[in-house]
């Protein structure tokens, strides 16, 4: 007893050295850290759920989200017009449907207007001749292979052939000239259904060009003349008439 007193004693007095802690408070100082650990564990779960930090860079701490709710409730119009419309989608406009092309309506060809067509008059057969020839002649220093040509000897010196054209043609078109004596001069004549239609005349050096409408015209007639107007004195050979053609309408 003498020496628990003295060692009191000397404990309050401070010169002994402190003893070792007791059992039970080792014990809740292990469950304190535990609980620290706990918590700390805890905290991490629910910041991993409900993050309060979010790094915007090095070293930089965003404010709590109620500082943030109230940034975002301040942030300027334009700025949540451009986050909350959405840029509109490029649209596909519709490829232009291709319509059959209308198929070609058939041309109506219209008939092919026909081409005049030339006769020569020593084709058709004379209705009356009194002395008419064909064949190869020469007037003006020209040769004309398809020509009528008669001669004097007639009881008046007058020559006519009548052909029937039957309205079939438009123009008759010929040459005349003679062939005689020096100052022979020899008279060209056509009458179309018995009315004149023109007379010309001719000499050994002069020629004469005919070109006439026959339109509807039946018949033809074809007159020479010598004008001696002697039939027993003939100054005209021939009376030549050089490729009379006739033409049909076009």
């Amino acid at each position: 007893m003498e020496n628990a007193g003295s060692e009191l004693a000397l404990a309050r007095a401070g010169l002994l050295p402190s003893r070792p802690q007791s059992q039970p408070v080792k014990t809740a100082l292990y469950v304190g850290a535990v609980l620290l650990v706990l918590a700390g564990a805890g905290v991490v779960w629910w910041n991993a759920g409900h993050p309060l930090l979010d790094l915007e860079g090095p070293g930089q701490v965003q404010s709590s989200p109620d500082k943030a709710a109230d940034e975002k409730n301040h942030e300027s119009p334009d700025r949540s017009a451009d986050k909350a419309t959405p840029s509109p989608s490029p649209s596909l406009s519709p490829s232009p449907s291709l319509s059959p092309s209308p198929s070609p309506s058939p041309s109506i060809d219209k008939p092919a207007k026909p081409k005049p067509q030339h006769k020569l008059l020593s084709e058709l057969t004379p209705e009356s001749s009194g002395d008419l020839n064909t064949g190869e002649a020469r007037i003006g220093g020209h040769d004309y292979p398809d020509s009528l040509w008669d001669g004097c000897g007639l009881a008046d010196g007058v020559s006519v052939t009548d052909y029937s054209l039957a309205s079939e043609y438009n123009r008759f078109t010929t040459t005349v000239g003679i062939k005689g004596e020096d100052g022979a001069v020899g008279t060209f004549g056509l009458r179309a259904d018995g009315k004149e239609i023109g007379s010309w005349t001719a000499t050994r050096d002069r020629v004469k060009k005919i070109d006439v409408d026959v339109t509807g015209v039946e018949r033809l007639t074809l007159t020479t003349v010598d004008r001696q107007g002697d039939p027993l004195y003939c100054t005209v050979d021939h009376f030549i008439w050089g490729d009379p053609t006739l033409t049909t309408k076009g």
